[in-house]
């Protein structure tokens, strides 16, 4: 992952980056959630997250073959991964993966990200096919941010003692966090992570 935040001005990152070539074959289908859940801000077209596009129809883009450029270049994780299954597709999961970067993070998580949103509520976060994917994708040693249509993002990866040992090292820190920040860093610790667990103190009451 990037070192630091300054570095968002010095390249873009594609998903390819991480994940390699798009699955072949592996097609969006009757899928429109990226038409609705991303943010974009183009000259061609703008538009809010949440809010779907004008040219979304029933069943797709209503000007796939001449879509704009940030469309036609944009995929979400599902497109790339092979070892996601078809029940992992965004609108049959109800949570979307994709690639992110903040052009003026606040921090090194924000540079480049896995944003995970789930537009069908903090219980599609915590199904055992999400949980699944959520620890494949820490692969990519990629933080992973997570939220809803109607919260902020939380950082579910790494957990925050970790993440403060990162942002703060200068400051006390136990140290089997310490330990666990320098495995992250490095991309040595390949054990499950307690996602359903983190996800449900963030989310829920």
């Amino acid at each position: 992952m990037p070192n630091s935040s300054k570095e968002v001005h010095n390249r873009t990152y594609k998903a390819e980056d991480f994940f390699g070539s798009l699955v072949p074959g592996r097609e969006c289908g009757e899928c429109t959630v990226c038409c609705v859940e991303l943010k974009i801000d183009t000259p061609e077209i703008a538009k809010e997250p949440g809010i779907p596009c004008e040219y979304k129809t029933d069943t797709g883009c209503g000007i796939y073959e001449t879509r704009f450029p940030v469309c036609r270049g944009w995929h979400c994780i599902w497109k790339y991964a092979d070892d996601m299954p078809d029940e992992a597709r965004p609108d049959r999961l109800g949570v979307m993966f994709g690639l992110a970067q903040q052009q003026e993070p606040d921090n090194v998580f924000e540079v480049c990200y896995i944003h995970a949103v789930a537009f069908g509520g903090s219980e599609a976060l915590e199904n055992d096919v999400t949980i699944e994917q959520l620890n494949n994708i820490t692969r990519t040693n990629l933080p992973i941010w997570a939220a809803t249509s109607t919260d902020a993002k939380y950082l579910i990866h790494p957990k925050e003692e970790i993440a403060q040992v990162i942002l703060e090292p200068e400051k006390q820190h136990k140290f089997t966090h310490k330990i666990a920040a320098k495995y992250w860093t490095t991309g040595l610790k390949k054990n499950e992570i307690s996602f359903k667990t983190r996800i449900g103190a963030i989310f829920k009451d």
